[in-house]
């Protein structure tokens, strides 16, 4: 009975599974889809949106292509009584896994009220000691909990901060947080979020005026 090569054993695991690379590369855009949920709106921006949903369709591309190849090859193992090992399964099972973890998080921003929830009690002592009427900028920004903040601008029952960008990108492309208990906040030119609570997040853009 011949051995098999180093050759044949490679191309049966590409075969049989997805490869160290592509689950590592699928696990790479699940992060960068978190990291990016976390902060203000960015699914508001084409950009970032545009970039996100791109390296989320060559991947799944990829695995449907590759998922076929191994059907393909495993449908006259099978008959063979050769059956594939569980890790093979789950392996094939985390692209799916992954996409619906990113899109859950991007629709219910389950990682944005991590990163607030986290950060509440900072906050609320920061907007404490803003009186209304203040208008502070920050160079750098300021930790405030999980949240970079370059300015914060407070008004009777409504302070804002901003949270992405800073304070010079104001009237032009920027987002934050506001804290305003008595409902949503309304200003020209500036998108709102309800997050939960007093909590909302908002974005403005230039194209937006």
């Amino acid at each position: 009975m011949t051995s098999a090569t180093p050759g044949d054993r490679g191309r049966r695991r590409f075969e049989s599974r997805p490869s160290t690379i592509e689950i590592l590369l699928t696990g790479a855009w699940l992060t960068v889809v978190l990291v990016r949920s976390s902060d203000f709106g960015w699914a508001e921006y084409l950009g970032p949106l545009v970039i996100v949903l791109l390296g989320g369709l060559v991947l799944a591309c990829v695995w449907i292509v590759r998922a076929g190849v191994a059907v393909i090859h495993a449908i006259p193992q099978r008959a063979k009584g050769v059956r594939r090992s569980a890790g093979n399964f789950a392996a094939w099972l985390f692209l799916p896994a992954a996409i619906t973890a990113g899109v859950a998080d991007a629709h219910w921003k389950l990682s944005y009220q991590a990163r607030l929830a986290l950060s509440e009690p900072a906050l609320r002592a920061a907007i404490a000691a803003a009186p209304p009427g203040t208008h502070a900028q920050f160079s750098p920004p300021q930790r405030i909990g999980l949240f970079s903040v370059s300015a914060v601008m407070a008004d009777v029952g409504c302070t804002t901060l901003v949270t992405n960008g800073d304070a010079a990108s104001y009237e032009c492309l920027s987002g934050g947080l506001v804290f305003a208990p008595g409902g949503e906040p309304r200003s020209d030119g500036i998108a709102y979020r309800h997050v939960r609570g007093p909590w909302w997040c908002w974005y403005r853009a230039k194209f937006m005026d």
